[in-house]
């Protein structure tokens, strides 16, 4: 059982009224990865070969872009 992919799932799961696209849900998942080797060492060497520098600048970038595409779509949430 892959810990990694459940709790990206949950998670998702549990964000339905944000209407995520497929990318967005994308990066949730591959950002979760991060978060769940620092848990369960046992991840950390699949993800040390993913985070290179390029690759690690890339999903900041699109991080940065999805909180704030977050904060305007709770914003809106709110306010119904």
């Amino acid at each position: 059982m892959n810990i990694g992919k459940l709790e990206a799932k949950r998670i998702l799961n549990q964000q339905n009224q944000l209407d995520l696209d497929n990318k967005q849900k994308q990066l949730i998942a591959i950002v979760n990865e991060f978060n769940l080797a620092c848990r369960y060492p046992d991840e950390k060497l699949s993800i040390d070969k993913k985070a290179t520098k390029q690759f690690t600048q890339e999903k900041i970038l699109a991080v940065e872009d999805l909180i704030q595409w977050i904060l305007e779509k709770l914003e809106k949430l709110r306010k119904k």
